[in-house]
């Protein structure tokens, strides 16, 4: 996650750096993290309407995620294979920690 708000960083104060390696990345891990803080929320949800439309978003987030993985793994695959391998150790420490979703 920190390494995404430094890329975030990065890309607003220098956008001319940006190249398509490193968008994809931003692109993965967002998307990545947002489909896993979003299916712990739709875990709590009882509302139906309210997880269809959450379901909907899953799917937004999903989309994206392979989108810019099928891009990354043309553009640089060792990258993707570490990058994927840390999204791993994230999602799994989100699910075992006891955070409370602001």
């Amino acid at each position: 996650m920190y390494q995404t708000l430094n890329y975030l960083n990065k890309l607003q104060t220098y956008p001319e750096a940006m190249d398509e390696g490193l968008e994809c990345e931003v692109l993965l891990t967002n998307s990545s993290l947002a489909h896993e803080y979003a299916l712990m929320v739709l875990a709590e949800l009882e509302d139906e309407d309210e997880k269809r439309l959450l379901v909907i978003e899953l799917e937004k987030h999903k989309k994206a995620y392979f989108i810019a993985r099928n891009k990354l793994s043309k553009i640089n695959p060792d990258r993707l294979s570490s990058l994927e391998n840390s999204l791993t150790q994230q999602k799994v420490a989100l699910r075992d920690s006891d955070r409370v979703l602001h």
